[in-house]
């Protein structure tokens, strides 16, 4: 399995895919950043004014609105709440497990690990380390940021960034094994980026949490991964802040053992 995660570490550095998707991830930070830093600083948000541009909200409200905003919370809304992180991983990951199907390369792998967990937890590995380099890489962007505008949105308390950072992790973790469970049956990148697309961004899972509200069981999805990811707490909360590495965990070992299974069960 070492063997493996080496290997496909060695790939990922190398595929342009990997470098494409986190400069989407850095490009949607640095959009987000700039559009608040715009609208909360007053000599800016004049300045826009002055050239046409309008805003739903006067200035007060919108002074109001974000006076406590942080760089967490700026990097939450913008990268992480809104399934972009989980939407940006899994497309990769749909793109680099395909690549072993199309190119035929998981025969050869299959030939020397005859153990299909070897394949699995190899990829899921790879995935660990990808998902960990994206979502620490894209909040340095953010606190390089606001390190460059001097400190204009206030400093979050390491101890919430790194709750917060592992939490998502986790998660999105979850969110890499469904992807590979997707990959798995059907050996499609179109199938899985359509799933990156339509599961992880929550597509789906709002569409069902409405249908399934008008029985009354829309709390169901409450805790699903994507509604879990949305509503993660911004620090630590007793028993609740727990729910997140609970249900990223569960998820996870649930998409991976199916995968292993498929996996075994399907000629190559």
């Amino acid at each position: 399995m070492l063997n493996l995660l080496r290997t496909d570490l060695y790939r990922v550095f190398r595929s342009k895919s990997f470098y494409i998707c986190f400069g989407i991830l850095v490009f949607i930070n640095i959009v987000t950043f700039g559009i608040l830093f715009i609208i909360t600083n007053p000599s800016t948000r004049d300045l826009i004014l002055q050239f046409g541009a309008e805003l739903s909200a006067d200035a007060s409200d919108i002074e109001s609105s974000l006076a406590n905003t942080t760089i967490l919370e700026i990097f939450r809304q913008g990268t992480v709440s809104g399934g972009f992180l989980s939407v940006t991983t899994g497309v990769f990951g749909a793109l680099f497990i395909c690549m072993d199907f199309e190119s035929g390369f998981i025969k050869n792998i299959m030939a020397a690990h005859e153990n299909k967990w070897d394949y699995v937890l190899g990829k899921a590995g790879t995935f660990f380390i990808v998902n960990f380099l994206y979502l620490t890489g894209t909040f340095l962007v953010t606190l390089l940021l606001n390190i460059i505008s001097g400190g204009f949105f206030e400093y979050s308390g390491l101890e919430d960034i790194l709750y917060y950072l592992f939490s998502a992790w986790v998660i999105v973790n979850a969110f890499s094994a469904l992807i590979m469970l997707i990959c798995m049956i059907t050996r499609s990148k179109a199938a899985g980026v359509a799933g990156a697309i339509c599961l992880n961004s929550g597509l789906v899972v709002m569409i069902l949490s409405s249908v399934f509200g008008l029985f009354g069981l829309g709390w169901i999805f409450d805790y699903s991964l994507y509604l879990t990811l949305a509503s993660l707490p911004s620090a630590f909360q007793g028993e609740y802040g727990l729910r997140p590495f609970i249900t990223g965990a569960a998820f996870f070992v649930l998409y991976t053992v199916i995968s292993e299974i498929v996996l075994a069960k399907k000629d190559i």
